[in-house]
C-alpha cells in the first residue's frame, strides 16, 4: 500500500513538472560549439545566445 502511494505521488509530481513553458537560456561561444547548438535554436524551447570571446562567458558564470 505504501509503495503504491509513493508511485502515484511520483507520477503526479512528474506530470506537474513537465508542463513548464519557460525557455532555458544558453550561452555558447562562437565557432564549433555554436554549430552544435543549431538544433536547440530551431526547436524554440531554448534561448541560445552566441557570444564572441571568453569575457561574456566568465561574466555569465559569475552572475
Amino acid at each position: 500500500m505504501k509503495k503504491l502511494f509513493i508511485l502515484i505521488l511520483l507520477l503526479f509530481i512528474s506530470l506537474i513538472s513537465c508542463n513548464k513553458t519557460e525557455k532555458l537560456k544558453i550561452i555558447v561561444p562562437a565557432g564549433a560549439p555554436a554549430l552544435s547548438q543549431i538544433y536547440l535554436q530551431d526547436s524554440g524551447k531554448y534561448d541560445v545566445d552566441i557570444v564572441n570571446g571568453p569575457d561574456p562567458l566568465v561574466a555569465a558564470f559569475g552572475s
